[in-house]
């Protein structure tokens, strides 16, 4: 089956070669805004210990065919599988993955022609291109130990149709705002290593004044450059005049055709060969993208940035989602789509959560092949001033780690400036400017807690760090967590932001102190930590702890065994148990002050068991007990009546609860609704044939744990109405922790 050529739109007929792997379209993802960005998790960047390379040293030539007809495949070999590695030894890896790869192939029955068209690159993530497999063959591979994966060929994109010619971007990427100031502030970034993976570059271009130190080409194309995109890609990089990084140093390595042509084999290899002959700092930029998910080359960009590489690549220009081209989706890399000369995103720019920050990529100016210089539209030429940004960071400032240059560059763009930003995109401009280096300032460590005072065994006590803030914007902050004061808990993650753990049983008052530790990216650690105090109060649910309490204070009174009922609080008990409480608590903690005790009546229906919803009682809303400044008063509550504490109709044969509960005083962690055992549910059923009066009447009793109803009898007495006095203040002696 021919190759499928799909043409951009562009003055220069730029084509890619599609093979006949169904694409994943963009636009069969539209409404998939909310798609998740592919974790693939990067450990702590590693320099990789330097290694010195032939400067215009080429890969030994591998086993290479003509183009074919044929669908290829990549063999993902597995990582079980060993090679050489190390200085001067990729000739020695590669010839050992040819040998393998012919055995592997000769087991499944290929083809002569299909032996003699593979070729292998060792590195990073190992792969073996193929061209001429039977579906059969390709699953019998699959089931070979050494063998990972095998892969379709994906041919790449290309992002970069050409227009009108301004030269705009690098003067914009010094600048916060416009309008532009036409000067653009740069350094040279002499030790930095910018490796251009892409169609080629014109090496004696003036733009790049013998700086292109290395070219190699892994295409079955004998041309090195015959296409401008590489050329304009290295030019916007570090170009002496269009680019960013000014002095880089600039490797040229070829992983596509001039038409197009190639696949992830082409792309891994050069990622190989970054990684096995690197010599210090190394960018690499990527102006090509490939739809779907691609294994191979997602976990080669994951090994670079793991192995000390910052990596660049482009969002692609269809407007479809960045999350569903590969390596787009890599979390851990900088994906870059294109601005224009106005702030406006470029219609044609990628969108969603997987684009980073945007660059400048409408109508820049940039070199062309053959000495000239022309326009250029596309997020393939945002990329490289972002790679040339990355360079020109590492330059200023050179222990950075290959992770830290990509947050840096994060952290340096410039936010909210950009228009035509669809939801879930960054809004956010590449920037940099030089010799504004300053020395990092810490974070500003601010801890917190959801509740200042808990009850003595409450879980849920959350300690909250999210007020913390950086002052040089290097985020996310890390943080930690220590106990300082107090018996010791266990928090939920001592590591997050909003760990969790359960208040200590006390018998007495007792301080929790947390010092929260903040660290930024670049690993700056907060020196203005301070504490968070949780005083535990014991005694949660008293002081209507058990129903018997209860109980004693709350009689009923009869004038018949089925006439109406009414409640009457025996107020003198009331008074008495709610000031001892008090007195007995603020004396260990004068943080309590402040705190209401409140009693409520509630209607729970005249089902054969209480409703779950619970209606207020007319004429019996809430009544309290407030504390105050050392001060205990009990009274009327805001909303209830005198009359609350005298009478208020029961009616026969309907469940009512009477409970009484500490409203938590400022930021505490009161008992609600934690308390089942202050409530008491109750119902007075109607008596058949009973005399008119009796000592004592049966009620029933509801327990709210164990759904079970029991009868009790209470005694039926009767007492004068009690007038309603003012409030009684009682003297409390507070006393400091």
């Amino acid at each position: 089956m021919p190759h499928k050529k799909f043409c951009m739109l562009s003055s220069a007929s730029i084509c890619i070669a599609a093979a006949t792997v169904p694409a994943l379209s963009a636009e069969n993802s539209k409404g998939g805004e909310s798609e998740n960005r592919k974790i693939l998790s990067v450990a702590q960047a590693r320099e990789a210990r330097p290694v010195r390379a032939n400067p215009r040293g080429r890969l030994p030539a591998p086993v290479r065919a003509q183009e074919t007809s044929e669908q290829g495949h990549i063999l993902v070999l597995s990582k079980n599988v060993r090679f050489p590695k190390g200085r001067g030894r990729q000739r020695t890896a590669d010839a050992q993955a040819l040998r393998l790869a012919r055995e592997l192939l000769g087991r499944v029955g290929a083809s002569q022609r299909s032996l003699r068209s593979i070729r292998a690159s060792t590195g990073v993530v190992n792969v073996v291109q193929v061209k001429g497999l039977t579906g059969q063959q390709v699953e019998a591979l699959k089931r070979d130990s050494r063998i990972d994966d095998v892969e379709k060929e994906v041919a790449p994109t290309l992002d970069s149709p050409d227009t009108n010619p301004q030269n705009w971007g690098s003067d914009r990427i010094d600048q916060v705002n416009l309008p532009l100031d036409s000067s653009h502030e740069y350094v040279g970034a002499s030790g930095i290593h910018i490796y251009i993976l892409d169609t080629g570059v014109d090496a004696s271009h003036a733009e790049f004044g013998g700086r292109v130190i290395e070219t190699m080409n892994f295409t079955n194309e004998t041309a090195q450059a015959c296409d401008n995109h590489g050329t304009y890609s290295a030019s916007f990089a570090a170009g002496a005049t269009r680019g960013i990084a000014r002095s880089a140093q600039i490797h040229d390595l070829k992983v596509a055709t001039c038409a197009g042509f190639g696949s992830q084999f082409e792309v891994i290899a050069g990622i190989n060969h970054v990684l096995n002959t690197k010599t210090g700092r190394a960018v690499i930029n990527l102006s090509v993208s490939f739809p779907g998910t691609i294994g191979s080359l997602n976990n080669a960009a994951v090994d670079a940035v793991n192995q000390g590489v910052v990596f660049v690549t482009s969002s692609g220009n269809n407007y479809g989602l960045a999350c569903i081209r590969s390596p787009n989706m890599v979390m851990d890399i900088l994906t870059v789509g294109a601005s224009a000369i106005n702030d406006q995103r470029a219609t044609f720019s990628n969108r969603g959560n997987c684009v980073d920050l945007h660059a400048p990529g409408v109508n820049v100016n940039g070199a062309r092949n053959g000495g000239s210089y022309g326009p250029a539209n596309g997020t393939s030429f945002s990329a490289p001033m972002v790679a040339g940004i990355a360079a020109s960071i590492w330059s200023e400032q050179p222990s950075l780690s290959a992770a830290q240059v990509i947050q840096e560059v994060n952290s340096r763009a410039t936010v909210g400036v950009l228009g035509n930003i669809p939801g879930g995109t960054a809004n956010k401009l590449a920037h940099y400017k030089p010799g504004n280096v300053q020395a990092n300032q810490p974070p500003t460590a601010i801890p917190g807690v959801n509740w200042s005072y808990v009850y003595s065994g409450r879980p849920g006590v959350q300690l909250d760090a999210s007020q913390s803030s950086d002052p040089d914007n290097h985020t996310p902050l890390s943080y930690q967590w220590t106990q300082t004061l107090g018996p010791a808990v266990t928090l939920s993650n001592p590591s997050s932001a909003t760990p969790t753990f359960t208040a200590p049983t006390v018998s007495t008052p007792t301080n929790l102190n947390f010092t929260l530790q903040a660290t930024d990216s670049l690993g700056a650690v907060s020196q203005g930590t301070s504490l968070v105090s949780v005083v535990i109060v014991p005694d949660a649910c008293t002081p209507y702890s058990d129903q018997a309490k209860l109980l004693d204070e709350f009689p009923l009174v009869t004038q018949g065994v089925n006439a109406s009922s009414s409640v009457l609080m025996n107020r003198a008990k009331v008074e008495a148990t709610l000031q001892q409480y008090v007195s007995d608590a603020q004396s260990q903690n004068a943080q309590v002050s402040g705190a209401t005790l409140i009693a409520s009546l509630k209607d729970r229906g005249n089902g054969a068991t209480p409703a779950s919803t619970q209606l207020p009682v007319a004429g019996a809303p809430l009544g309290s007990a407030s504390i105050n400044q050392g001060q205990f008063t009990v009274g009327v509550g805001g909303n209830s009546t005198p009359t609350f504490w005298q009478t208020a109709p029961v009616k026969l044969d309907r469940w009512y609860s009477f409970s009484t509960n500490l409203r938590p005083i400022h930021n505490g962690g009161g008992m609600n609704n934690d308390c089942t055992g202050t409530s008491l549910i109750f119902r007075v059923p109607r008596q058949n044939n009973a005399s008119p009066m009796t000592k004592y009447r049966p009620v029933e009793i509801y327990n709210a744990k164990t759904g079970q109803i029991t009868t009790i009898s209470i005694r039926n007495f009767s007492m004068p109405p009690i007038q309603h006095k003012a409030p009684k203040v009682i003297n409390a002696i507070p006393q400091p922790l």
